[in-house]
């Protein structure tokens, strides 16, 4: 029959065992706190970190602003169609100045200098 291990080395072990256990509990987070606190200054400064974030942050800024440069534009266009559609003088200037064209009953004399 086994002989059973003394009562206060039953304690011992038991402490041991509480210890490693606590010892586990806050190695996991520190670990990876080390890694994080190591890892992500090297991510931000290496070429494809922070310098590429400011180049491509700088990209959208000026596309944005080429963007809204456009939004102006389409917006004036749209102003000079509205003016177009209501006064009927102007589409037949612009015809006439910009395109060339003439009524059906008219002629185009060019003279040369």
């Amino acid at each position: 029959m086994p002989t059973r291990p003394p009562a206060a080395a039953v304690k011992r072990a038991v402490r041991a065992r509480a210890r490693t256990a606590a010892t586990a509990s806050w190695l996991l987070p520190f670990g990876l706190l080390m890694f994080a606190v190591i890892c992500v200054p090297v991510r931000l400064l290496e070429p494809e970190g922070l310098p590429r974030y400011r180049v491509l942050r700088a990209e959208r800024d000026e596309v944005r602003r080429g963007n809204e440069q456009l939004a102006r534009e389409v917006e004036q266009l749209r102003i000079q169609v509205d003016r177009l559609h209501a006064a009927p003088e102007a589409l037949e200037r612009i015809a006439r100045d910009e395109l060339g064209m003439l009524r059906a009953d008219e002629l185009m004399f060019q003279f040369q200098d």
